[in-house]
């Protein structure tokens, strides 16, 4: 049988732009790199990011595809944060976590734009900025 991420990738191999096959593309690797463990799973989280980023620029104001893209960068951050929880913290390790949740702060906060009374991308957003101020940092507050 065939893995569900090829087939999405082969119908976007001819119709890039194929929304549905994108947003499947990257649940499907959202789902793989759950079930991963490590650098395997945040390749996969990457991927999945890759996915949604293209389907938020087709669909500049789709609630889903925000919420999926930053769903997916907030996990690759937690799971690059417990990767290197048992190697010693180097400050280029700790300013890439930064720069992760960041980037999951920013989606979160879009779909708040869309969606302004979503407690889920509240609760996520609030997460995030815990986890930058966690490691030192400033929180914009735009």
């Amino acid at each position: 049988m065939k893995r569900p991420s090829r087939s999405f990738q082969q119908v976007l191999d001819t119709k890039p732009d194929h929304e549905a096959s994108l947003f499947n593309l990257g649940l499907a690797l959202c789902l793989s790199a759950s079930l991963k463990r490590g650098s395997e799973s945040g390749e996969l989280y990457i991927r999945a990011e890759d996915a949604y980023t293209r389907l938020t620029k087709l669909s500049p104001n789709s609630r889903i595809a925000w919420y999926n893209l930053a769903l997916a960068a907030y996990s690759r951050a937690t799971v690059t944060e417990a990767v290197h929880q048992s190697s010693p913290d180097s400050s280029s390790t700790e300013e890439a976590l930064v720069l992760l949740y960041k980037s999951a702060l920013e989606s979160f906060k879009r779909v708040l734009v869309i969606s302004p009374n979503d407690a889920k991308a509240t609760q996520y957003a609030r997460e995030c900025e815990r986890a930058i101020r966690r490691k030192g940092y400033a929180v914009d507050s735009s």
